[in-house]
């Protein structure tokens, strides 16, 4: 495959793409916010119904507030990277995410549900913040003729990252003593995975940056993805601005 991607006419991941600081970290990233959203969505109902003694439909009640967030928030999202760039959006957003899986953890002894409605909101308005940061990044990063590669890499690495998100909070949950035990080293670890996407998205993506007008990004999207998706990252009512890219990414053009 390696041999075919460097010398096909229209490979299906070119690897120069690969050599764009934005697109790599932003591969990475996308792995890992999805560690930690797949690691909640699969843990915390199996918390509600065994240690709380929820029912199903009440265990999946109980996550409503971290959805509230998903829904509506990227369209603000959209409108933040169109005036301050990714970069910071995608950082706070991870470090709220991070935030809501430690306050998660902590609530996990607690007999109320509060503790766990604040980290719920915290995730919820994280992940809306950090994801349409990171597409928005990484397709701005691409060149024109590569942003569905790109595209499609990103997805791919976020659904390793839920399949991960997953397998790690299984292995804390089969090994611990008890399911409360299992959910609260689990979280620990997840929001030390999260930590790590705050420091990877401050540190590698969007540094160095030049400016791009950010409806190259939106004719990108609409390409590449579905219009719900891109509209939310890049609002049609939008004027143009200036998002933040790697100068290096626009160099290979």
């Amino acid at each position: 495959m390696r041999q075919w991607s460097r010398g096909g006419r229209a490979p299906l991941l070119p690897l120069r793409l690969l050599k764009v600081p934005t697109v790599s970290a932003g591969m990475l990233a996308g792995l890992l916010v999805n560690v930690g959203l797949s690691g909640v969505l699969f843990a915390l109902p199996l918390y509600f119904q065994q240690a709380r003694g929820y029912e199903a439909h009440a265990a999946g009640l109980a996550l409503l507030p971290m959805t509230i967030p998903l829904a509506f928030n990227p369209i603000l999202t959209g409108r933040i990277v169109g005036r301050v760039g990714a970069r910071l959006p995608m950082a706070a957003g991870f470090a709220l995410c991070a935030t809501g899986v430690l306050t998660l953890a902590a609530a996990t002894g607690e007999t109320g549900y509060v503790g766990h409605l604040i980290g719920l909101l915290l995730v919820g308005f994280g992940t809306s913040l950090a994801i349409p940061s990171l597409m928005a990044a990484v397709m701005a990063a691409s060149p024109p003729e590569w942003t569905g590669s790109a595209s499609g890499a990103l997805n791919a690495s976020r659904q390793l990252g839920a399949t991960l998100g997953v397998v790690l909070m299984g292995a804390f949950l089969g090994q611990a003593g008890s399911t409360e035990a299992g959910i609260r080293s689990g979280f620990v670890a997840l929001g030390l995975v999260l930590s790590a996407g705050a420091i990877l998205a401050w540190s590698m993506i969007g540094r160095g940056a030049a400016a791009i007008d950010v409806q190259v990004v939106g004719t990108a999207l609409y390409r590449h993805t579905s219009n719900e998706q891109s509209s939310a990252i890049v609002p049609q009512k939008l004027a143009p601005v200036q998002i933040e890219v790697k100068s290096s990414a626009i160099a290979t053009h």
